[in-house]
């Protein structure tokens, strides 16, 4: 769908929020979770022959994980042997598609509003202040629902082969999305949105998608494979999930509400509430049930599990907005609403947009080459979540400090730690975040709060 169809206001935030979505993708190297790095980029480094199969997790050795991410990352890392480049052009690849899965989705169903709250609808589809954060994750969860939410758009255009290859895609990227592909396919039989042979097309579309990720899954891990059935083997049947931590079902509520922050939180809570009650025989509704059903039903549950819907929410949002029984239109139209709604946004979205995921990588692209490294507190920048970090640079070896020798490089995870450091007159070589380490000694900063730094000590 092209931009002919945007009036100048929508040209000119979509700009913006261009613009921002693309300093993110430069700025938040790193990951929101370490699956984003150790089950794509570290499963591309032993495909590119750098590691041996030992050094990855066990989902390597299971063969749960569909390997169409990793097989890019070897892709681009065939070409460009710069590991930072790597990741930079995977982050790069990330945010277009989630943003073009944005705005087509945007385009899609604006008419179903007032031309003077498009502007909203946009705000809520771009501009909330973890949206290009998240958008530019290399993760599943986020690409698997901007396929989702693409393959929607073009079955809603009745281009159902491709709607089908891209539903295909999508499960196959995030498995769980199946059971919205289920909501959402009850939600068309009920609607009666596509006639058998429409219905037969999709479903050629999405089987292709499958055959083609079964190729690329048995390439990856050297011999076929069917992901699907090893992933729910794995986790449901055999309960490996569990390993991860146990959560009740009210965490889910917690995280909902408390995690976009107020009034974000309580947002989507009334819109899918009113959404549910409304419309519930919409396939987007259907979807989302479905999806949310399954997810709280599991024993192991993270927040980031539910951002494939982050999609579909700015949309049930303004359909709240716009049936609310508590006159909230006019509330919207209201110019200190919208400022003060931009400022809550817009300050954190700034500090985001600016700031590594994980200080990890921006250590590895900083620090000069190493010998030896010694370790002053907790954490081994070279061992995450008990697992090697191998993809931006070798392995150094690792001594633990000596109160009695201030010698060689140290790194150190405190501020505890840097202070010592910097008593010692020790030259600083990086500090993961310099508002904290010009302000060091300020008695408002705590002794355990999280900071990366490299001293260089001498003898």
């Amino acid at each position: 769908m092209g931009l002919n169809n945007l009036n100048t206001l929508e040209k000119r935030l979509l700009l913006l929020a261009c613009v921002i979505h693309l300093i993110t993708a430069y700025f938040s190297n790193g990951f929101y979770h370490w699956d984003e790095h150790f089950q794509i980029f570290e499963f591309a480094n032993f495909k590119l022959g750098h590691i041996p199969a030992s050094n990855l997790p066990w989902e390597f050795s299971s063969k749960m994980r569909p390997f169409i991410l990793p097989s890019l990352a070897t892709l681009i890392g065939s070409i460009f042997e710069n590991p930072f480049l790597n990741a930079g052009l995977m982050r790069l690849l990330a945010m277009s598609l989630a943003f073009y899965a944005s705005l087509t989705f945007y385009q899609q169903t604006k008419e179903e509003f007032h031309e003077k709250h498009y502007s909203l609808y946009l705000f809520l589809s771009f501009f909330l202040w973890f949206l290009p954060y998240l958008h530019v994750r290399v993760s599943a969860e986020i690409i698997g629902g901007a396929l989702f939410i693409l393959g929607y758009c073009l079955a809603c255009k009745k281009n159902v082969f491709m709607a089908g290859l891209l539903f295909g895609l999508a499960f196959w990227i995030r498995f769980q999305l199946g059971f919205a592909l289920l909501g959402l396919g009850i939600g068309y039989l009920i609607n009666k949105k596509f006639k058998p042979e429409q219905i037969f097309s999709m479903i050629v579309g999405f089987i292709v998608a499958i055959a083609v990720n079964v190729a690329i899954d048995s390439w990856g891990y050297g011999v076929t494979t069917f992901t699907p059935w090893q992933y729910l083997n794995e986790n449901i049947i055999l309960g490996k999930s569990k390993h991860f931590g146990v959560n009740p079902i009210s965490d889910y509520f917690k995280w909902i509400l408390n995690k976009p922050g107020f009034p974000i939180g309580i947002l989507f809570y009334l819109a899918i509430i009113s959404q549910i009650k409304n419309s519930l025989k919409h396939p987007l509704t259907l979807a989302t049930v479905f999806f949310i059903i399954v997810h709280f039903s599991v024993s192991h549950k993270e927040i980031r599990f539910l951002f494939p819907i982050l999609f579909i929410l700015p949309y049930f949002v303004m359909k709240f907005l716009n049936t609310s029984l508590y006159n909230l239109p006019k509330i919207i139209d209201n110019k200190i609403f919208r400022y003060l709604f931009v400022l809550i946004n817009l300050i954190p979205m700034m500090y985001l947009m600016n700031s590594p995921a994980h200080p990890s990588v921006e250590f590895f692209k900083n620090v000069p080459k190493i010998e030896k490294l010694t370790i002053h507190g907790e954490t081994d920048p070279y061992k995450l979540a008990g697992l090697q970090v191998r993809f931006y640079q070798k392995n150094v070896p690792i001594r633990k400090f000596d109160q009695k020798n201030f010698e060689g490089f140290i790194f150190s995870d405190r501020v505890k730690h840097a202070r010592k450091l910097m008593q010692k007159k020790c030259d600083l070589i990086y500090s993961s975040n310099s508002l904290i380490q010009n302000n060091i000694n300020s008695s408002l900063l705590k002794e355990n709060k999280r900071l990366w730094t490299l001293y260089k000590c001498q003898s």
